[in-house]
This record gives C-alpha cells, sequence and structure tokens, in this order.
C-alpha cells in the first residue's frame, strides 16, 4: 500500500461503551471504552490525541476528557478515558456524547482524519474512507 493510501484503513472506532453511575467514592462520572485500529501509518503520523465530551439535551458541554498516545506501527487497543462533569455540572443532564480522534502533526497542530488538507502533500489521499468522529445518544437508566 502506497503511503498517500493511509487512511483507507487507519481508524476503526466501530464501537462505544459508556458508563454513567455513582460508583465509588472519587470515582469518575463518566467512562468511555473506545476501541481504535490504526494500520498502514507512515512514521509521520505517530502521536494521537482522543477526545471525548458530553453535552446536555441544547449541546452545552457538560465535561470532556482527553488521552495522548504515540504509535510506532500497528495500533489495535480498546482505550478507556474517564472525565467529571465540570463544576457547577450535573452528570444526569448528558444525553448527548462524541468522541473525536486527530494525529498531532510534528508541528503541533491537530489533523482529523478524513480532512486531509491538513495533511502533508504527501499524505493526502482525499479517497481514503476513515471515521474519526463518532457519536450518540446517552441511555438513561
Amino acid at each position: 500500500m502506497k503511503t498517500s493510501r493511509w487512511l483507507s484503513t487507519v481508524l476503526g472506532l466501530t464501537a462505544f461503551a459508556l458508563f454513567i453511575g455513582p460508583g465509588a467514592v472519587f470515582a469518575e462520572d463518566f467512562t468511555f471504552n473506545i476501541p481504535i485500529e490504526l494500520r498502514n501509518l507512515p512514521p509521520e503520523l505517530n502521536k494521537w490525541i482522543l477526545q471525548a465530551s458530553v453535552a446536555d439535551q441544547y449541546g452545552r458541554p457538560i465535561g470532556r476528557g482527553e488521552l495522548i498516545f504515540n504509535t510506532s506501527g500497528p495500533y489495535v487497543k480498546t482505550v478507556q478515558i474517564k472525565f467529571n462533569a465540570d463544576p457547577g455540572k450535573l452528570p444526569a443532564d448528558a444525553v448527548k456524547w462524541q468522541a473525536i480522534l486527530y494525529a498531532i502533526l510534528s508541528n503541533g497542530t491537530y489533523c482529523a482524519p478524513p480532512d486531509v488538507k491538513c495533511l502533508p502533500a504527501g499524505l493526502q489521499d482525499p479517497n481514503s474512507p476513515a471515521v474519526h468522529f463518532v457519536f450518540g445518544g446517552i441511555p438513561k437508566q
């Protein structure tokens, strides 16, 4: 596979598990288990940030968390992000979630595949289907 075709098999954000509940004292309000599959990556793309957030029915943020990780070759793993509701926000008000994966480029900027305009010219492939953003509703318990 040519380096410029890396996006065709770069990411599989295929399932999303969310737990919201009272839990133990000092436990986080939200826990996201997110499977990631990164393959056929050029060596230039080796640092990533995954951000997850929750919002109320009007789209106002309730809380967010992130995880930064490095890759050297294929990366197939379920990662976990835990975070609390922001001060003054109630976890029970969260009705929507979203997660997005960004490549962190060598100049420190974030690039979300398949927005290839932000990638170096040799890595751009506008025909590559990649999922980098997932979202959904939060079931009430």
